[in-house]
């Protein structure tokens, strides 16, 4: 069994205002501490450099901000495989690089176990580096759905995946 079986991967740009949220995301649960058995990787926007450490990863939590024309601040979660079928889901401003990441990954020989998308509706995308104010009063929305996340796939009896 890998010694991660959760991961957490925050992605955006922290220089392009609310498209840094997943990254400050995975920045604050690593400060606050993960359960054992979960880890989190700020992958910025390098989605293709998925570390190979996580090979027989049970769950991936990719951690983004999403535009579907929502309010806000307002926190989504969705199975990535549920975003294949499902045009009216909320779309990540990553989705596709995410998608090709987790695609890629798995074609090079790495076992991935199912992935959910957890994010935040971004308000502000430009040259700003920080959050805007309805992102920021949601990151601990968005922590608490992250954790939801963790917990529950760290709850389930430890399992092999297959490629």
């Amino acid at each position: 069994m890998p010694d991660v079986r959760v991961a957490i991967l925050g992605v955006g740009n922290v220089l392009e205002a609310d498209d840094g949220a997943g990254v400050w995301a995975v920045r604050d649960l690593e400060a606050a501490g993960l359960p054992e058995g979960a880890r989190a990787y700020d992958m910025g926007t390098a989605l293709l450099d998925l570390p190979s450490e996580l090979d027989g990863c049970e769950r991936l939590v990719v951690v983004d901000a999403v535009r579907s024309g929502g309010t806000p601040g307002a926190v989504w979660r969705v199975e990535f495989d549920a975003l294949e079928e499902a045009e009216a889901e909320p779309v990540s401003l990553h989705q596709v690089g995410a998608r090709r990441m987790l695609a890629m990954a798995r074609l090079s020989g790495l076992r991935l176990g199912p992935a959910a998308l957890v994010a935040v509706e971004a308000a502000e995308i430009r040259l700003h580096e920080g959050l805007s104010g309805p992102v920021r009063r949601a990151m601990p929305r968005l922590l608490a759905a992250v954790r939801d996340e963790v917990e529950a796939a760290l709850a389930r009896a430890p399992e092999e995946v297959v490629a």
